[in-house]
């Protein structure tokens, strides 16, 4: 798009009949050669020195000076993005070894925040697990090994508690 729009400038500016025939100006608003337009080098200006690395396809401009990627613009492209990360934190967590929460846990561990009047770290201390593992329950996230053993011995506790 950028180079598209450099070109057609480059092409007015060549042929502005107050400019004369074939007057091509010595630089362009990147401060790169022109000929780095046809070459496909990048040529942007570093030090004195154009930068030689090819240009990034259907750029004028290599990687490195064609500009940071400004990321996703669009509520869809922000929540794909959201679940590409959320995936794989999850993967490499099970990789590591970590469980996820079954659905009884989410559902007592739910249960408990509410009798708990909504409070977090009231809930956490009840647990014995740290506050981040309450939230990892709740949203359904892996637990380390040690939070799912805690989490396991209070279900199992409370179960006793209500079966007598």
């Amino acid at each position: 798009m950028a180079s598209e729009m450099l070109r057609a400038l480059v092409a007015e500016l060549l042929h502005r009949p107050d400019a004369g025939e074939g007057v091509l100006p010595e630089h362009n608003a990147l401060k790169e050669p022109a000929s780095s337009l046809t070459t496909g080098i990048c040529g942007a200006v570093i030090s004195g020195e154009p930068c030689r690395s090819p240009a990034a396809p259907g750029r004028a401009l290599c990687p490195r000076h064609g500009g940071n990627a400004t990321g996703p613009r669009t509520p869809e492209g922000k929540r794909s993005l959201g679940d590409a990360v959320r995936r794989h934190y999850v993967e490499a967590r099970l990789a590591q070894g970590w469980l996820l929460p079954t659905e009884a846990q989410r559902v007592a561990v739910r249960a408990l925040k509410q009798r708990l009047n909504g409070s977090h770290n009231a809930t956490a201390a009840a647990l014995k697990l740290s506050r981040h593992g309450v939230r990892r329950v709740l949203a359904g996230l892996p637990l380390r090994p040690d939070e799912s053993s805690l989490l396991e011995r209070w279900l199992g506790a409370a179960g006793a508690r209500r079966n007598p």
